[in-house]
């Protein structure tokens, strides 16, 4: 099974696009929100006024770049889920060929099966892109409205002009990013976080079917479940159990009995379980040869990383938003949190020793 840097790596490409998308439709409102150096008090309502009639000229504009950014991400996307497939089925197999060299399992280009699977959850996951790219079309499209309201208001009840105004509503939104899920709660989640957390979660979620493929080719029902400490509550109790995938054994409990199929449960989006094919009377290898402990060390390190790298890129698209806004002094603002921030991450990577990604700290 691949473990969560490993879930993260194949990810990655698919979000850096997405984000590329946010980036792109941030500097296209910022363009279009754009306003005279000479503008005064007096006339804010009137540029409020004309630029809300410009809407309908960035829809066109938004439309053409989430439409053609779509296509290339779910490219990347269908990549991305055969890969992971594919890549988790092979580890497998070399488990499964040493217990039951003989048996009559197909390789695993040719498992019906497993390409049934593949063509399953690249429909699956580019119908939920899709929904995510028409959200951040409609929210850029009320992030514009926002700017145009807010730097108003500001105007109108504060001591501010109105240059000062927009650059500090722009600088808001290029740190908050365009939303790309609004859910149930009403809660708002950034591009960044949701396209992250749903990708990661394709990968996941495909890898572990595709062992669960390859268990079927080769007639294997039981599954082991490994065990390490700090397991979270969602998990902890059925974690070092053997379990029965038909839940048709007689001594072993059916594996949907488990917290399985949970977004906080055993292999669910931050699990760093794994499960292996159990033969029963045959001793079965539990464990990966990499050490827990140390693998948990290099993955909070590597989010924490990355998360100095969400706040370069969020100081670059502010430099951008006030370049489009054409925000002399906004950009140079926007440029000495970019340093600060730059700072940090050196400061990190000295401290941990780790490589510093600087193709992760690019945008568009």
């Amino acid at each position: 099974m691949l473990t969560p840097e490993e879930v993260q790596k194949h990810a990655d490409k698919v979000a850096e696009r997405m984000e590329e998308t946010e980036q792109k439709l941030l500097v296209s409102v910022a363009s279009q929100a754009r306003m005279p150096k000479d503008l005064t008090e007096q006339d804010i309502q009137d540029w409020q006024a004309e630029k809300v009639t410009q809407t309908a000229q960035l829809e066109k504009r938004n439309a053409r770049i989430v439409a053609a950014d779509l296509r290339d991400a779910e490219k990347e996307l269908e990549h991305m889920i055969e890969s992971v497939a594919h890549e988790a089925a092979e580890r497998q197999d070399r488990t499964l060929r040493q217990f039951k060299p003989d048996a009559d399992a197909p390789a695993v280009a040719a498992s019906t099966a497993m390409v049934a699977l593949v063509q399953e959850k690249q429909n699956e996951y580019r119908r939920v892109l899709q929904i995510t790219g028409q959200t951040m079309f409609r929210q850029s499209q009320r992030v514009y409205l926002d700017i145009l309201t807010a730097a108003t208001q500001r105007v109108i009840e504060g001591d501010i002009s109105p240059q000062e105004a927009l650059r500090e509503v722009a600088s808001f939104w290029a740190e908050r990013g365009i939303p790309a899920l609004i859910d149930r709660a009403g809660r708002q989640w950034s591009t960044e976080a949701y396209v992250n957390m749903f990708v990661r979660t394709a990968a996941k979620s495909t890898a572990v079917e595709a062992q669960f493929v390859r268990m079927d080719d080769y007639g294997i029902d039981l599954i082991e479940v490994s065990s390490h400490m700090g397991a979270r509550p969602r998990c902890a109790p059925y974690q070092g159990k053997i379990y029965s995938r038909s839940g048709r054994h007689p001594r072993f409990p059916p594996f949907s009995s488990t917290s399985y199929g949970e977004a906080a449960g055993l292999l669910g989006i931050n699990c760093g379980h794994q499960i292996y094919p159990y033969i029963e009377g045959v001793s079965v290898k539990r464990y990966e040869p990499y050490p827990m402990r140390e693998n948990d060390l290099v993955y909070q390190q590597s989010q924490r990383q990355r998360y100095f790298e969400r706040r370069i890129r969020a100081a670059k698209r502010e430099v951008e938003m006030m370049k489009a806004l054409g925000d002399q002094e906004g950009v140079r603002l926007a440029q000495e949190k970019l340093r600060e921030r730059q700072a940090v991450m050196r400061s990190f990577i000295k401290e941990t020793g780790r490589t510093r990604r600087y193709d992760r700290e690019r945008i568009v």
